[in-house]
Protein backbone atom coordinates (compact mmCIF):
# COMPACT_ATOMS: atom_id res chain seq x y z
CA UNK A 1 0.00 0.00 0.00
CA UNK A 2 1.20 3.62 -0.34
CA UNK A 3 1.83 5.99 2.45
CA UNK A 4 -1.38 7.97 3.83
CA UNK A 5 -1.61 11.32 4.91
CA UNK A 6 -0.11 12.02 8.72
CA UNK A 7 -3.22 12.94 10.71
CA UNK A 8 -3.73 16.99 11.02
CA UNK A 9 -1.07 17.90 13.62
CA UNK A 10 -0.11 14.09 14.12
CA UNK A 11 3.25 12.43 13.14
CA UNK A 12 4.34 11.36 9.98
CA UNK A 13 2.32 7.39 9.65
CA UNK A 14 4.22 4.37 10.59
CA UNK A 15 5.57 2.74 7.29
CA UNK A 16 4.34 -0.58 6.51
CA UNK A 17 8.19 -2.18 8.42
CA UNK A 18 7.09 -0.65 11.54
CA UNK A 19 3.09 -1.57 11.51
CA UNK A 20 4.00 -5.01 10.94
CA UNK A 21 6.59 -5.33 13.97
CA UNK A 22 4.42 -3.53 16.21
CA UNK A 23 0.61 -4.70 15.11
CA UNK A 24 1.09 -8.23 14.44
CA UNK A 25 4.98 -9.70 15.23
CA UNK A 26 5.61 -8.01 18.65
CA UNK A 27 1.89 -9.82 20.27
CA UNK A 28 2.25 -12.45 18.06
CA UNK A 29 5.75 -13.20 20.40
CA UNK A 30 4.03 -12.19 23.60
CA UNK A 31 0.98 -14.61 22.97
CA UNK A 32 2.79 -17.20 22.30
CA UNK A 33 5.98 -16.82 24.58
CA UNK A 34 6.59 -15.94 28.08
CA UNK A 35 8.46 -12.33 27.87
CA UNK A 36 8.98 -9.69 29.86
CA UNK A 37 6.72 -6.70 28.16
CA UNK A 38 7.22 -2.80 28.86
CA UNK A 39 9.92 -0.27 26.95
CA UNK A 40 11.54 -1.01 29.62
CA UNK A 41 12.13 -4.85 28.70
CA UNK A 42 12.38 -4.56 24.92
CA UNK A 43 14.72 -3.44 22.44
CA UNK A 44 15.49 -2.96 18.90
CA UNK A 45 18.65 -3.15 17.03
CA UNK A 46 19.77 -3.46 13.35
CA UNK A 47 22.09 -3.04 11.17
CA UNK A 48 22.42 -2.01 7.36
CA UNK A 49 18.83 -1.43 6.33
CA UNK A 50 17.61 -3.16 10.07
CA UNK A 51 19.88 -0.25 11.45
CA UNK A 52 17.90 2.29 9.57
CA UNK A 53 14.24 0.75 10.16
CA UNK A 54 15.52 0.27 13.65
CA UNK A 55 16.29 4.23 14.33
CA UNK A 56 13.07 5.12 12.17
CA UNK A 57 11.15 2.74 14.20
CA UNK A 58 12.74 2.88 18.04
CA UNK A 59 13.14 6.40 18.12
CA UNK A 60 9.37 7.26 17.07
CA UNK A 61 8.13 4.42 19.44
CA UNK A 62 9.66 5.50 22.57
CA UNK A 63 6.13 4.18 24.08
CA UNK A 64 7.75 0.70 23.63
CA UNK A 65 11.31 0.99 22.85
CA UNK A 66 14.01 2.20 25.73
CA UNK A 67 17.04 0.66 23.79
CA UNK A 68 17.62 1.83 20.41
CA UNK A 69 20.77 0.37 18.64
CA UNK A 70 21.80 1.04 14.96
CA UNK A 71 24.84 -1.16 13.39
CA UNK A 72 25.74 0.64 10.36
CA UNK A 73 22.85 1.99 9.93
CA UNK A 74 21.06 3.22 6.15
CA UNK A 75 20.57 6.77 7.19
CA UNK A 76 21.80 9.51 4.88
CA UNK A 77 22.02 7.80 1.97
CA UNK A 78 21.80 9.55 -1.43
CA UNK A 79 21.92 12.65 0.13
CA UNK A 80 22.56 15.50 -1.93
CA UNK A 81 21.33 14.10 -4.87
CA UNK A 82 19.38 16.70 -7.13
CA UNK A 83 20.42 19.50 -4.69
CA UNK A 84 21.94 22.78 -6.05
CA UNK A 85 25.53 23.42 -6.10
CA UNK A 86 26.82 24.93 -2.31
CA UNK A 87 22.98 24.36 -1.48
CA UNK A 88 23.01 23.79 2.54
CA UNK A 89 22.40 19.87 3.18
CA UNK A 90 18.79 18.74 4.79
CA UNK A 91 19.05 17.75 8.47
CA UNK A 92 19.21 14.68 8.90
CA UNK A 93 17.44 15.23 12.30
CA UNK A 94 14.45 15.73 10.34
CA UNK A 95 13.67 12.20 10.07
CA UNK A 96 12.84 11.95 13.79
CA UNK A 97 10.27 14.34 14.37
CA UNK A 98 8.89 12.46 17.55
CA UNK A 99 12.28 12.17 18.87
CA UNK A 100 12.95 15.92 17.94
CA UNK A 101 9.46 17.21 19.64
CA UNK A 102 10.55 16.24 23.50
CA UNK A 103 14.26 15.83 23.26
CA UNK A 104 14.36 16.19 27.36
CA UNK A 105 11.84 13.72 27.68
CA UNK A 106 12.84 11.36 24.97
CA UNK A 107 16.42 11.64 26.34
CA UNK A 108 14.80 10.46 30.16
CA UNK A 109 13.21 6.84 28.95
CA UNK A 110 16.29 6.03 26.45
CA UNK A 111 18.17 3.92 28.77
CA UNK A 112 20.42 3.04 25.86
CA UNK A 113 21.33 4.90 22.40
CA UNK A 114 23.91 3.66 20.64
CA UNK A 115 25.21 3.94 16.85
CA UNK A 116 27.67 2.01 15.34
CA UNK A 117 29.93 1.92 12.27
CA UNK A 118 32.93 1.00 10.70
CA UNK A 119 35.19 4.03 9.99
CA UNK A 120 35.73 1.88 6.49
CA UNK A 121 32.25 1.54 5.84
CA UNK A 122 32.30 3.55 2.69
CA UNK A 123 28.40 2.63 2.05
CA UNK A 124 27.25 4.45 5.34
CA UNK A 125 29.56 6.22 7.70
CA UNK A 126 29.30 9.24 6.64
CA UNK A 127 25.06 9.50 7.10
CA UNK A 128 26.01 8.44 10.39
CA UNK A 129 28.80 10.52 11.17
CA UNK A 130 26.16 13.28 10.12
CA UNK A 131 23.43 11.88 12.07
CA UNK A 132 24.74 11.49 15.04
CA UNK A 133 26.88 14.84 15.42
CA UNK A 134 23.23 16.79 14.58
CA UNK A 135 21.72 14.70 17.43
CA UNK A 136 24.00 15.28 19.42
CA UNK A 137 24.28 19.14 18.68
CA UNK A 138 20.63 19.51 19.56
CA UNK A 139 21.71 17.44 22.98
CA UNK A 140 19.68 13.58 21.87
CA UNK A 141 22.30 11.53 24.85
CA UNK A 142 23.75 9.13 21.62
CA UNK A 143 26.92 7.26 21.90
CA UNK A 144 28.34 7.31 18.83
CA UNK A 145 31.10 4.12 18.54
CA UNK A 146 32.95 4.26 15.21
CA UNK A 147 35.53 0.97 14.89
CA UNK A 148 38.04 -0.41 12.61
CA UNK A 149 36.73 -2.02 9.88
CA UNK A 150 33.89 -1.68 6.53
CA UNK A 151 30.41 -3.36 6.17
CA UNK A 152 31.27 -6.43 7.79
CA UNK A 153 30.06 -9.24 10.15
CA UNK A 154 33.02 -9.04 12.56
CA UNK A 155 32.31 -5.50 12.76
CA UNK A 156 29.02 -6.00 13.85
CA UNK A 157 29.93 -9.22 16.34
CA UNK A 158 32.21 -6.99 18.08
CA UNK A 159 29.51 -3.84 17.84
CA UNK A 160 26.96 -6.82 20.04
CA UNK A 161 29.73 -7.68 22.40
CA UNK A 162 29.60 -3.92 23.40
CA UNK A 163 25.94 -3.58 23.52
CA UNK A 164 24.65 -6.50 25.05
CA UNK A 165 25.66 -5.70 28.74
CA UNK A 166 23.74 -2.64 28.54
CA UNK A 167 20.13 -4.31 28.36
CA UNK A 168 18.21 -4.66 30.17
CA UNK A 169 19.48 -3.36 33.64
Amino acid sequence: GGRGAAPAGGPPQDDSFTKELLQDIMPLIAKRYRVLTGPDNTAIAGLSMGGGQSLRTGLAHLETFHYVIGLSSAVGMGAGRGAAAGSTPPDPTAAYPALMADIPGANKKLKVFNMYCGKDDSLVVAGNRALSQAFLAKGVNVKYIEGEGGHWFIVWRRNLRDFAPLLFR
